[in-house]
């Protein structure tokens, strides 16, 4: 990360980036309509299926095969490096504009999370042709939740971060939490349970759809940031280690 070289030019920005396979990436904009592909130093600008791009999966074995994921959760697979035809797959647990996040498995993208509005989050192991609602362990209302965000662990399927809000902790207790929780699944996102706080130990901020990073190595550790201008504030870099509970 010390010196940079531009590629080419993305139609917008920021954009979230997804790794494929050897020098395959690609990069959406997200709750938007950009899909571009980048092949070592060659930048493709793709059509994407939807409006609405919550997320992203590419096939941990075909350079060719990705999935996108839109605002109700309907799925689009595409075979041919996202140029072509792309072809719906199941069918989507969500309401029209009621979705946050589409979380594919980088190891099995037949395994996806779906964050809604409300709904908290729903898995499917089959590719979009059942959905179950997710259970979080703790909540007020288990199934009053905003799913506002989920990542698979690309070092064991069965590990997943979310972050969820409990509607009604951030109604009862607004000053405590403001219902805001990291959550932790052992169990491939079937069911969550609270890790950490938002605002309750070593100054630990959590926004609305926080961005989660896993570990590339050790499932039991995740990353995320919180930073403002405001004021000189700065920025915050957090790692949380399931093993050490910190």
């Amino acid at each position: 990360g010390c010196s940079w070289a531009g590629i080419g030019n993305a139609p917008t920005s920021p954009l979230r980036m997804v790794g494929g396979i050897d020098a395959r990436a690609y990069a959406f904009y997200d709750n938007g309509s950009t899909l571009i592909r980048m092949d070592g130093a060659k930048v493709t600008v793709l059509s994407a299926p939807t409006t609405n791009i919550l997320g992203l999966g590419v096939h941990p074995k075909d350079i060719h095969t990705l999935r996108i994921g839109g605002k109700t959760g309907q799925i689009w697979q595409n075979t041919t490096g996202g140029t072509g035809l792309w072809m719906k797959m199941g069918t989507p647990p969500g309401k029209s504009g009621s979705g946050y996040r589409v979380a594919f498995s980088p190891l099995n993208i037949d395994r996806v999370i779906y964050g809604g509005m409300t709904t908290g989050l729903a898995l499917t192991t089959d590719g979009g042709k059942k959905w179950t609602p997710a259970t979080f362990v703790g909540a007020i209302t288990p199934q009053k939740l905003n799913g506002m965000n989920a990542v698979f662990s690309p070092v064991e399927e069965g590990t997943v971060w979310a972050m969820a809000i409990d509607l009604n902790e951030s109604l009862q207790i607004p000053s405590k939490t403001n219902g805001k929780y990291l959550w932790r699944s052992t169990d491939g996102g079937a069911s969550f349970s609270k890790v950490v706080a938002h605002l309750q130990a070593n100054d630990v901020t959590l926004t609305n759809g926080v961005h989660l990073r896993p570990d590339a190595t050790d499932a039991a550790v995740v990353r995320w940031a919180f930073g403002t201008c405001f004021s000189g504030y700065g920025t915050n870099l957090y790692r949380y280690d399931a093993n050490a509970k910190k």
